[in-house]
């Protein structure tokens, strides 16, 4: 996974923008805000999601340490969709204009935001590829995609939590909390996963691999 969390993002997130501490629920921006600001993520997680005439959520992505998230905004000049935190979250407020300026002067810092727009593109990507697929196959893809954010993050790492509901993950896949509650617990019997809680270990990659074909 790419990230900008190593010790020179963190001088340069401190020196540019304002470090924010978020409880589980409350929002970064919300949707129709003014964009000035794009946010890094130093620990925890978020989601986004907008609001249709009904009020009904839509999930459009789930951001981690080390995720830029905001930038959706850019064009615009307002934030479409809501970013609120999955957990106890803290954020780097990070000013647009002056990431622009730094950009220009710092090719590292340039570089690796280009390769974060690139991995969050190509994951919108893989989920619009997905559209009209069983459900067995969004979650097999989903959990697989966990998995190697995770895992490239702490290579060590057996479990990786899920901070997100089963009705989140439902909305992001475009299927019932009912299916996704059920097709984990189709993995965990058949030795695909092991799930504790919140908490989920891929015991069977090839297995998880072959439904996402």
């Amino acid at each position: 996974m790419v990230s900008l969390m190593d010790e020179q993002s963190f001088s340069l997130a401190d020196l540019m923008g304002k470090k924010l501490t978020l409880q589980k629920g409350d929002c970064v921006f919300c949707q129709g805000q003014m964009f000035d600001s794009v946010y890094l993520i130093g620990a925890g997680s978020l989601k986004t999601y907008n609001l249709n005439s009904t009020g009904k959520e839509g999930v459009t992505g789930f951001y981690f340490q080390g995720d830029i998230v905001g930038f959706s905004g850019m064009d615009m000049g307002y934030h479409p969709c809501f970013a609120k935190a999955l957990e106890p979250t803290q954020v780097y407020k990070i000013l647009f204009h002056e990431m622009e300026d730094l950009s220009a002067l710092e090719p590292f810092w340039a570089r690796q935001v280009l390769q974060i727009m690139s991995r969050q593109i190509r994951e919108n990507q893989r989920l619009i590829a997905l559209l009209g697929s069983r459900s067995e196959r969004k979650i097999a893809s989903f959990l697989l995609g966990l998995s190697a954010k995770f895992n490239a993050e702490v290579s060590s790492a057996e479990f990786f939590k899920l901070t997100m509901s089963r009705n989140d993950i439902a909305a992001y896949l475009g299927v019932s909390g009912e299916t996704v509650s059920r097709t984990l617990t189709q993995f965990h019997k058949k030795g695909y996963i092991q799930v504790k809680g919140k908490e989920v270990s891929i015991l069977s990659f090839s297995a998880l691999q072959q439904l996402n074909v």
